[in-house]
């Protein structure tokens, strides 16, 4: 059975400084066209800040769709050289994404904010 997602798809994301020299981003709701320029947003500030490390926290994402994911990549692009980029999710299916797009290979992707924030920086 396929589940219908609402017509109305709702993103609360926002950017804050985690600790010196650490943006993090945190994420929760659906990422798709309609959603996009807010996620956009919040990423835009993340980096920003100009962080030695920014964590994009997407544990409570249920949907992201290859417009998010293409945020995603652009963000990581204009990312200073060195900046360390670090993406939290458990969902298999965003997991699967961002491997598609080889973002697995050029940041970190961890189950949890726990988890990023225990690696080493």
């Amino acid at each position: 059975m396929v589940k219908a997602r609402p017509r109305h798809p709702v993103l609360e994301a926002r950017a804050r400084e985690w600790s010196p020299g650490t943006s993090l981003v945190e994420c929760s709701g659906e990422v798709d066209i309609e959603t996009a320029p807010r996620f956009r947003e919040a990423l835009d500030e993340g980096i920003g800040r100009r962080p030695r490390r920014l964590i994009l926290d997407l544990s409570g994402v249920q949907f992201m769709d290859s417009v998010g994911v293409g945020h995603i990549v652009s963000v990581y692009k204009r990312l200073r050289p060195g900046v360390r980029l670090q993406i939290c999710t458990r969902s298999p299916h965003i997991r699967m994404l961002l491997e598609m797009a080889g973002l697995n290979g050029v940041s970190s992707l961890h189950a949890s904010l726990a988890e990023a924030l225990q690696a080493a920086e």
